[in-house]
């Protein structure tokens, strides 16, 4: 969208003129305040499919009960289990976050790490979501992420 044209002079002639857009842009000093609104948003939506049984939470991990995301500036971890219809309700919710939001999500970013040992799972998984399915273990904001406990050394 457009909010206005403008013009600069230089050396006092009336140069061209800017077509100026209005928005953010990720460098903005209120871009920060707007993802953490957006990501409550995300977040509300998962607690209620959690809530109302269409997403399963990966119970096993010590975790809170209710944790379902993590969000880092503009990363997001989504935990969920890979039954179908867990991830097939989490793909909507992300399209229907995109149309509320007025955001897209980059699928081809997004990637999938299968914590189980099926690796039928994990493709199936990647496959629903149409993403990468990348393997474990990975660092995560420097940290390690792995099935195994972490150990002092790490």
């Amino acid at each position: 969208m457009f909010s206005g044209t403008s013009f600069i002079f230089v050396n006092g002639k009336l140069g061209n003129y800017i077509q100026c857009h209005w928005g953010l842009r990720q460098e903005d000093p209120l871009s920060p305040y707007l993802f953490i609104l957006v990501a409550d948003t995300l977040t509300r939506n998962l607690f209620l499919a959690s809530g109302n049984g269409n997403i399963k939470k990966v119970g096993s991990l010590p975790w809170p009960n209710d944790l379902v995301s993590l969000y880092y500036v503009d990363d997001s971890l989504l935990l969920v289990l890979g039954d179908a219809e867990s991830l097939i309700t989490l793909k909507l919710l992300l399209y229907s976050f995109e149309m509320m939001m007025g955001l897209r999500i980059n699928f081809h970013k997004l990637c999938v790490y299968n914590l189980s040992r099926c690796e039928e799972m994990g493709m199936r998984a990647a496959s629903i979501l149409n993403c990468n399915l990348e393997t474990l273990p990975f660092t995560y904001l420097e940290l390690p992420i792995k099935v195994t406990t972490l150990t002092r050394e790490e």
